[in-house]
């Protein structure tokens, strides 16, 4: 008890000596209390741009892993960003950083108050600026205006016409689309409305891409209760009819064939896969299909693929789309669009080293067989959209003779080599 009492009495008399020195003797002899002035640590305004400069005098992968892209497509970005306000103390490349690292590493206001000496209400205004201006600039630009441009479904037609000869006899784009989740942080009063299935606060976005990765559409904000093809009907007729049209290397328009998982309604331009028939590329593994229905199943799931592989990128590429954001759930929604933007923009200029970094196992392969448990069976009723009965079975008529023209093509190209099947 005495020692707590020695160190009890000798932590009173330096709390007394720390008063003692923040005060002072006033002319009437009484102690009159004085600010405290402390120096700021942000006293170096140059730090930021040096920070910067480190990394790119970095090797490529370095610079890739702070800025999420190659130095010259930095570059690139800070042109088309030029409408930001410049000013000798703050140019647009830091500003630009800022939010990169943000976005891309998921830093927090305070890493980012450090690392580039500014004060952190000038971080939070510059991520919201720097956000905003690629919405307006890069979303219109590369997102919404590669909707209607002919060199993605080029791409698209290059695509069937290359690895998929056989493999999808539709003249026209395929557009594979899904559902996913973001975590976002959200109030208390909306966090039932935004909480999952698997437990965690969330927003539910729909993603739609050509085969070679361009995300086309992308809508986000919808609440995480919601199921994705509840997503689907809140923006249906935006989404068909922004994608439903494509042009062809003849120039000619084509109407676009989408490619979805089970958890959705078959139609005549949506096609689904069979149920209860192997369709993951992963359970297809030194396996070759033995009927129809196998075949369709195998090549829906290898087009399709493409939605899920860059939906991963996306999520591996901005760790912001991995974890819940400090941001409330309306800046979180923008950031979607403006990292839906950046994903485009760095494809469009070849922005990445390669794509090794970003494929591997966590990328995300989707969780069609969970949503399959709670979801009501949207093939035994009349699909979404599809007022009568008769347009359904047109759907299955459609898609049983795709899956037969298939197996036809594929027992007739065997035969050519020499290896008819049995």
């Amino acid at each position: 008890m005495a020692e707590v009492a020695e160190m009890a009495a000798a932590a009173f008399e330096a709390y007394e000596a720390y008063l003692l020195l923040e005060s002072s003797v006033g002319r009437d002899g009484k102690d009159v209390k004085q600010p405290v002035i402390r120096q700021s640590w942000l006293d170096d305004p140059g730090a930021g741009l040096r920070h910067l400069d480190r990394i790119l005098r970095g090797q490529p992968p370095r610079i890739v892993n702070y800025l999420r892209m190659t130095g010259s497509c930095f570059t690139q970005l800070c042109d088309e960003l030029h409408d930001l306000r410049h000013t000798d103390n703050f140019p647009i490349r830091e500003k630009v950083a800022i939010y990169l690292q943000y976005v891309g590493q998921g830093i927090s206001e305070r890493k980012l108050e450090e690392d580039f000496q500014r004060p952190r209400s000038k971080v939070n205004q510059t991520k919201s600026l720097v956000r905003d201006e690629i919405i307006r600039v890069l979303y219109s630009k590369y997102v919404t205006d590669l909707q209607r441009a002919a060199t993605s479904h080029h791409l698209n037609e290059k695509h069937v016409q290359g690895r998929h000869a056989l493999s999808w006899p539709l003249r026209g784009a395929a557009v594979p689309f899904d559902g996913v989740h973001f975590p976002a942080r959200v109030s208390k009063e909306k966090a039932n409305a935004y909480r999952n299935r698997k437990g965690f606060t969330s927003t539910n976005a729909l993603l739609a891409c050509t085969l070679d990765n361009f995300i086309t559409y992308c809508f986000a904000g919808a609440e995480g209760t919601n199921c994705d093809p509840a997503v689907l009907l809140n923006v249906r007729d935006d989404f068909f009819s922004t994608l439903s049209i494509a042009i062809d290397l003849h120039g000619e328009r084509v109407v676009t064939c989408f490619l979805a998982d089970a958890i959705y309604g078959l139609e005549q331009r949506v096609m689904t896969p069979f149920r209860g028939i192997r369709y993951h590329l992963k359970e297809w593994i030194g396996l070759r299909p033995q009927n129809a229905h196998e075949m369709y199943n195998l090549q829906h799931a290898k087009l399709r693929n493409a939605i899920e592989r860059t939906i991963g990128i996306l999520k591996r590429r901005f760790k912001e789309l991995r974890v819940a954001s400090e941001c409330d759930i309306e800046n979180h929604v923008k950031n979607i669009y403006a990292c839906v933007a950046l994903h485009n923009f760095i494809k469009f200029h070849k922005g990445d080293i390669d794509d090794d970094y970003l494929e591997d196992s966590d990328i995300d392969e989707g969780d069609d067989g969970a949503d399959m448990k709670e979801v009501r069976d949207f093939d035994d009723m009349v699909a979404a959209g599809a007022n009568t009965a008769s347009l359904y079975q047109a759907a299955l008529a459609k898609r049983e003779g795709i899956a037969q023209e298939m197996w036809t093509a594929y027992r007739q190209a065997r035969a050519a080599r020499g290896d008819p099947i049995p």
